[in-house]
């Protein structure tokens, strides 16, 4: 699963990638990269020329995944998610996609 929705007025050209999800069933077995690659083609047919993501600097998989479909790291929030379960603050990385 995943939403992709789009920004609004002077920044209606990007594409905010989020909830991205998969079962772990499916983990290990390249439908991550499939997926991603999927959603990429997604954005560029609704005209994105950018997409951003944030993903939490523990989740190295993803982060791995991200990169390797061509998104780049852009910045870092500091204590920006918190699991309150857990009481726990993550920092959590900003990534974009560019469109050429």
């Amino acid at each position: 699963m995943f939403k992709l929705l789009p920004k609004e007025h002077r920044c209606a050209h990007i594409g905010v990638l989020g909830g991205v999800a998969i079962h772990p069933l499916f983990g290990g077995q390249g439908c991550g990269q499939r997926m991603i690659d999927e959603i990429i083609q997604l954005g560029k047919e609704r005209g994105f020329l950018r997409m951003e993501l944030g993903v939490s600097t523990i989740n190295t998989k993803a982060i791995h995944l991200y990169e390797k479909a061509g998104f780049v790291k852009e910045g870092l929030l500091k204590k920006y998610i918190f699991l309150k379960t857990e009481n726990l603050f993550l920092d959590d990385l900003l990534m974009a996609y560019l469109y050429e």
